[in-house]
């Protein structure tokens, strides 16, 4: 059960990466449309992109351990001779 739980806690942990980068991205962007034109702000030819593809991919590795703890966690409960309801 240790292991499951390990498991479940990377891909909620994640899960949460991912969330967090998008967010900051999306913070970062709506900061620079409102004031474009003060100082310490990047002017609109130097702001940073929006990282999609670092955002997708921490979301589907996100997967892995989940479905991995899923697996884990059914074997446990067929071979333990548990029913379903």
């Amino acid at each position: 059960m240790e292991s499951t739980t390990l498991l479940i806690s990377s891909g909620i942990g994640l899960t949460l990466t991912a969330a967090g980068i998008l967010t900051h991205d999306v913070a970062q962007e709506l900061q620079h449309r409102r004031t474009p034109g003060a100082p310490g702000i990047l002017p609109m030819a130097a702001m940073l992109p929006m990282r999609w593809r670092t955002t997708v991919a921490f979301a589907l590795l996100a997967w892995a351990p989940l479905l991995l703890a899923a697996g884990l966690l059914l074997c446990a409960c067929t071979t333990s001779g548990a029913n379903g309801g």
